[in-house]
């Protein structure tokens, strides 16, 4: 910042009568009368350090020199026209410095922006490949010089003086020539960020709220009647702007790049169109820091320029979220111009960027299809059978840590429907994500929707009928990794490869610089084995004889009262 303040010293501030003067080039001509200080005293300008092919440097004269006796001798200065609200104005010098002649840095915009500057005075440069551009043969006074049509950045104005002042020794007075060198902004980037809870890398859950920081910089200082500054963001249809989240801020950046003294920009500074819960097609913010009204195109940034506009807000990720590699979307462009003074028109100059919200499903193809079993819960006939028939109607709870407790139940806002009973409906809900609930389908396929990268346990929690609940913890893991890659012209951090294990053993996996994933390992059973009724101690043989002898007894007892009721008659 304190660079800047030098900057626009320089190039705003007139240093003239006995004032802090430029450089000087060389010495001016005192004319045909061979006199210093007469009215045909003339000087040369130069303005170096102007980049471009095509570039068109003008200078208007904007302080005069004034002159008595006939033009005889120098008497001061005064503007060239009677600019409203300009003046030029003494300022005393400090610590024992010369006082100077100075318009104010705003006074500088107003006589930019009459459209009453007067003739051009066209400066040419040195050479075919120069960068320095100069007038010679001109009267002393200021000139405001502007350089436009320029295609490799954006140039402030540049104000250089032919002055009046003490020759080295102090003893004379001579011309000095007006000397400066063309202050350039860089043309403006946008960069964009997505900010998830993944810390490692750019998933996010199914639910997860998605924050995004989008930075231009350096903000370009406009003084033309044509500014464009405006940006768009792109939502892909995965993701839903969250309302409330908006907010501009802007910052200045350290030598480090880093960015510092953040303030919140004033509303009164752009105007933003965001999208809204009524209107679901929308899916664009847009921001625009140029006043259209009034017929009339007024830049709002200047009192910013080279500092940076640092935007964010949130969007959520939805169950329209695209599946792994496929990536979430999330587009930028920042539309801009480099020369103010002339018309842009439909197409002006734009740079982009683009991030990628990835998140990851189990048992789903690379689109997210439902058409490749990875995990399967089936049923087992018996203990010493190797045979297997597909179970539906297992309940299945996925956790984030090992101990599987409810505090660390795994929870999104996906939600997968399928079939769980033969012949029954199609829209039985098979992953609920609210409840971090899986229950596998009429296949026995267990879908699982919307995950971050890292580490999940999958637990049993209710078997089918019929079925022992299998015990054992299941862990899953899904490993990403990412790297820059050009794409429409623009770096872009993406997905490079995946991995998915369910205890050590890999079943998804999407090698670097490829498209389609492979399944590595067979698919990952889940076994029930179905309860069966186990034969009675001593088999059907022993009820026989209890009931046999049972009747004997019977028998023997009824003989026994028989033969005693016989004698005692």
């Amino acid at each position: 910042m304190k660079r800047m303040k030098k900057i626009f010293a320089v190039i705003l501030s007139l240093a003239m009568v006995l004032g802090m003067s430029l450089t000087a080039l060389a010495a001016g001509s005192a004319g045909n009368d061979g006199k210093i200080g007469t009215s045909d005293d003339t000087g040369t300008i130069t303005v170096s350090g102007i980049e471009g092919s095509s570039v068109t440097v003008n200078a208007y004269k904007i302080v005069e020199a004034v002159y008595g006796n006939n033009g005889q001798s120098f008497e001061g200065y005064k503007l060239v026209k009677d600019w409203e609200g300009v003046s030029l104005t003494r300022k005393e010098g400090t610590g024992g410095g010369k006082p100077s002649l100075e318009i104010d840095k705003d006074d500088i915009f107003k006589i930019y922006n009459s459209n009453n500057l007067g003739t051009p005075i066209t400066m040419s440069p040195s050479s075919s490949e120069s960068t320095t551009y100069t007038a010679t043969g001109l009267g002393v006074g200021s000139y405001l010089v502007v350089v436009s049509d320029s295609d490799a950045a954006v140039y402030a104005p540049v104000v250089v003086s032919i002055e009046y002042a003490l020759n080295d020794n102090g003893n004379a007075v001579e011309i000095k020539d007006g000397t400066g060198s063309a202050k350039k902004t860089d043309s403006p980037s946008v960069e964009k960020e997505a900010k998830t809870a993944d810390t490692t890398g750019q998933s996010a859950k199914i639910g997860e709220d998605v924050e995004y920081e989008v930075v231009l910089k350096p903000i370009p200082y406009y003084v033309g009647t044509h500014p464009v500054f405006n940006v768009e963001d792109t939502l892909s249809s995965g993701l839903k702007y969250k309302e409330g989240s908006f907010t501009i801020q802007v910052a200045d950046i350290d030598s480090e790049g880093e960015y510092t003294n953040k303030i919140n920009l004033a509303e009164s500074k752009y105007s933003a169109t965001l999208p809204t819960a009524s209107d679901s097609n929308n899916n664009k913010i847009q921001v625009d820091f140029v006043n259209h009204s009034n017929n009339k195109d007024t830049y709002l940034l200047n009192d910013y320029a080279e500092k940076a506009i640092i935007i964010t807000y949130k969007a959520t990720v939805t169950n329209d979220a695209a599946m792994n590699q496929a990536g979430n979307a999330n587009d930028v462009v920042l539309k801009y111009t480099k020369d103010s003074t002339t018309n842009a028109g439909e197409n002006p100059p734009s740079t982009g960027d683009k991030t990628y919200t990835y998140t990851f499903d189990l048992n789903g193809a690379v689109s997210g299809d439902k058409n490749t079993s990875v995990l399967n819960k089936v049923g087992v006939p018996g203990m010493n059978s190797s045979s297997t028939t597909p179970l539906a109607g297992a309940e299945f709870t996925l956790y984030t840590n090992q101990d599987c407790a409810d505090a660390n139940k795994y929870t999104n806002s996906a939600i997968v429907k399928g079939q769980i009973e033969e012949n029954g409906a199609t829209d039985a809900i098979i992953f609920d994500g609210a409840n971090g609930k899986v229950t596998s389908d009429i296949n026995g396929n267990l879908f699982i929707k919307g995950l971050a990268a890292g580490t999940y346990y999958l637990k049993e929690t209710a078997a089918p009928e019929g079925y022992t609940l299998n015990e054992h913890v299941y862990v899953i893991v899904i490993n990403a990794m990412y790297r820059d890659v050009t794409e429409d012209g623009m770096s872009v951090k993406k997905l490079d490869s995946y991995t998915i294990t369910v205890d050590g053993n890999e079943v998804i996996k999407l090698t670097a610089g490829t498209t389609n994933v492979t399944y590595p390992s067979n698919k990952v059973d889940i076994k029930n084995t179905e309860l069966s009724s186990l034969p009675s101690t001593g088999g059907i043989g022993t009820t026989i004889f209890t009931i046999g002898g049972c009747a004997i007894m019977i028998i023997a007892a009824a003989l026994f009262f028989a033969s005693r009721r016989r004698e005692a008659k």
